[in-house]
């Protein structure tokens, strides 16, 4: 059986920065130099101790983004320098969200009002917002894989539009039922 690595929640307003490991032990260690995770530090984050969701790691730059879900706010986070960037509001309820350097954005789910938008990375603006998407939650990025349906033409899975990123580059997971 393959484990998975990896965080999924965080419930304070700091962040142990963890190195993170996989280990195929069935029972946890208590010797903490045998840990699958190591704490490295603690590094206070902006707003209120409420739900953290997601987060998507930009391996290129080092950035981690962060979904602040009880905040309405995606926290950029300089894993390198140990420091927030930037606290950016205006993201209702968020939950999934997913870094594509290549493309230059990040993509975040919006799921109080419905939509997925899309972040400059460089510059930590929003630039656009597209929906509505019926429960935006995680998001995933796969290159472009188009396939024909018969008598649809080419399906691509979320297209964001051409101004924004190339056709068939974004694949958005919504909740079903």
């Amino acid at each position: 059986m393959r484990r998975r690595c990896g965080l999924s929640h965080v419930g304070a307003s700091t962040i142990s920065l963890l190195i993170l490991g996989c280990t195929t032990a069935a029972a946890p260690s208590d010797n903490p130099e045998s840990a699958a995770l190591k704490q490295v530090a603690e590094v206070p984050l902006p707003g209120p101790a409420v739900r953290f969701d997601y987060q998507s790691l930009d391996a290129s730059d080092g950035r981690l983004y962060i979904a602040h879900m009880n905040a309405d706010q995606l926290v950029a986070f300089d894993t390198k320098r140990r420091e927030v960037v930037a606290s950016l509001d205006g993201f209702p309820n968020v939950h999934g969200v997913w870094a594509v350097p290549e493309l230059g954005r990040v993509y975040a789910s919006a799921t109080g009002e419905h939509k997925v938008a899309v972040v400059d990375m460089e510059t930590l603006k929003t630039i656009a917002k597209t929906g509505p998407v019926k429960y935006p939650d995680g998001i995933a990025y796969a290159p472009c894989f188009p396939f024909e349906i018969p008598g649809g033409g080419p399906y691509c899975g979320l297209n964001l539009g051409e101004e924004l990123v190339p056709r068939c580059e974004l694949r958005q997971c919504a909740s079903v039922g």
